[in-house]
């Protein structure tokens, strides 16, 4: 029984992947990284082009995805810039994580109930959904699989060279995403207290003890990754972080806000996680490997203080399979050998129960994120893409980017046009005037503290056509 229902698991997991990666829904940020291709393709610039930074950049706006964001470019060469391709990819990631979860589990415990737990959670806590966004995080997430498991193989081993490959992998993680630097942070925790038990025990500093070889791989890796991505422009480098409307001045409150916003759009993963934290409390002793990563990876997140949105938390999920597939196997070892079997069904059954409860929320109208929206569909949409050549410019909300993606330059009008204006250090009369915009899609409130924009529109003469879309005079002669 126990194998019909994991197969079932699995194979469920795939299906309702694949079904919900329909283009019904869509987050906000697919639109930057769809963006970011058609910008690259077309301009050869490695930043949203609706932020307008401009013919001469050729960067990563900022603080976010490194040069792994060509994996993304280059699967969309093959398979187009749709919503649903580019989700395909987020699947085919989080199987194989999932897997590499297993692998990981079993050698960490020695426990094939171990790495089945942690299989079993790679394929159901996820809700499927850090899987079906079109952002860098699920590719993030299979990259701190495998380092998890490079370091524990390192540690199942008397060489200390694997070890420096442990400190590169964690470096490189963050060309996937920025916050592969709460897994530097929590390894270098783990090789810290190490080296310190390792001096506190020959009473010496000892330079050939394997912990070093992590902080010379992490080191060096880091040096380059300072001077391929900060040096160059230390302001572009570090302009959403510098502007970004949704961090929040004390890292107490959000903190805060990252549990109170877990309770709100994944509570199971919330309780799972205070589960696996007490268990490994209440047995240090066999979860003190464990335990030192994880206050590693929270000391970090203090410390950077990552907005709390929930996407960001699934970049822990790898670490908090290793908990669970140790809290599960040394609770089904308490119990008689007979019992086991039952509990172990009753388990894969329970995670049955939660994998099927996903598609069903979904279909009921409930989105996993806070910046998710149902594909907008709206009169001013389909006047804009029957009667404007898709060569116009078209300045709208990043909400409306996808429905209109064949227009492909589309400015978004909102906190990230500043980003990009307080990169060039432009005005924002000089932008709009250089930009010439056509076509204007905004609802009413975003022209309340717009005086630029309702004199851009006044000098232009724009007409009003509908009660959210202005159209150039000239547009209106051609029809």
């Amino acid at each position: 029984m126990k194998r019909t229902i994991l197969a079932g698991i699995i194979l469920l997991g795939i299906i309702f992947r694949v079904w919900a990666s329909q283009p019904t829904w869509v987050h906000g940020d697919e639109n930057y990284y769809i963006n970011i291709f058609q910008n690259f393709v077309d301009r050869g610039e490695l930043t949203p082009y609706m932020w307008r930074l401009g013919g001469e950049t050729n960067i990563i706006a900022g603080a976010g995805t490194g040069y792994g964001i060509f994996v993304l470019i280059g699967w969309m060469k093959l398979f187009g810039e749709s919503l649903f391709g580019i989700r395909m990819l987020m699947v085919l990631a989080g199987m194989v994580t999932a897997w590499l979860y297993y692998l990981t589990s079993r050698k960490w415990w020695g426990s094939t109930e171990a790495g089945v737990t942690a299989m079993v959670f790679g394929v159901v806590s996820t809700s499927a959904f850090y899987t079906l966004v079109g952002r860098m995080d699920a590719l993030a997430i299979l990259s701190y699989s495998l380092l998890l498991l490079l370091h524990i193989t390192a540690v199942r081993q008397e060489k200390k060279w694997p070890h420096f490959l442990v400190g590169a992998v964690a470096i490189l993680t963050t060309e996937l995403h920025i916050l592969g630097l709460l897994y530097v942070g929590a390894f270098a925790a783990y090789y810290a207290v190490r080296y310190l038990q390792i001096v506190r025990s020959e009473r010496k500093l000892v330079l050939d003890a394997y912990p070093v070889y992590f902080f010379v791989g992490a080191g060096l890796l880091g040096v380059v990754y300072i001077l391929v991505h900060i040096l160059p422009d230390p302001e572009a480098y570090f302009i959403i972080p510098a502007t970004c409307p949704f961090c929040y001045s004390s890292r107490i409150k959000t903190e805060v806000y990252r549990i109170i916003f877990m309770g709100i759009f994944r509570p199971h993963e919330l309780i799972v996680t205070l589960l696996i934290v007490y268990f490994a409390v209440r047995r240090r002793k066999e979860y003190q490997h464990f335990l030192l990563l994880f206050a590693g990876y929270y000391l970090a997140q203090i410390i950077f203080s990552p907005p709390p949105n929930v996407q960001y938390f699934h970049h822990l999920l790898p670490l908090l399979s290793v908990g669970l597939a140790g809290m599960v196997a040394h609770s089904v070892a308490l119990i008689k050998e007979k019992q086991q079997a039952l509990m172990k069904n009753i388990l894969l059954a329970a995670a049955l129960v939660i994998l099927c409860s996903n598609p069903i929320l979904l279909a009921a109208k409930w989105l996993p994120y806070e910046f998710a929206l149902f594909m907008p569909q709206t009169a001013e949409i389909e006047y804009i893409k029957e009667n404007i050549p898709k060569s116009t410019v078209v300045v709208s909300t990043v909400n409306n980017f996808y429905p209109l993606k064949e227009y492909r330059n589309f400015l978004q009008f909102a906190p990230n046009l500043y980003y990009g204006l307080s990169s060039r250090g432009e005005d924002m009369a000089d932008f709009l005037n250089r930009i010439n915009p056509e076509v204007i899609y905004l609802e009413s409130r975003y022209f309340d503290d717009e005086q630029y924009l309702q004199r851009f529109i006044d000098s232009k003469d724009f007409v009003q056509i509908m009660p959210d879309l202005w159209l150039a005079p000239e547009l209106l002669n051609s029809q």
